[in-house]
């Protein structure tokens, strides 16, 4: 996740949470903060995105992942 929301106290953050079937988590994200998902076990990972609003598409802005706006680094250490 990245923050970008300016008079936000954790503005120009990442925050990286791994999950896994031993280590599993009910994330929220709050709005306006930019969010990406990468699978990283073999050979599949599932991941639900449960919504209490419907959906819009005309109100979401997508980047690539690899965008260079986020400075992020996708490769697994």
């Amino acid at each position: 996740m990245f923050d970008e929301r300016e008079k936000s106290k954790t503005f120009g953050e990442y925050q990286e949470i791994f999950l896994s079937p031993e280590n599993y988590s009910l994330i929220t994200i709050p709005p306006n903060i930019w969010n990406g998902f990468k699978g990283l076990d073999d050979p599949e990972s599932i991941i639900a995105n449960c919504i209490n609003l419907p959906h819009d598409e005309n109100e979401m802005i997508r980047k690539d992942h690899d965008d260079k706006y986020f400075k992020y680094d996708w490769i697994k250490k």
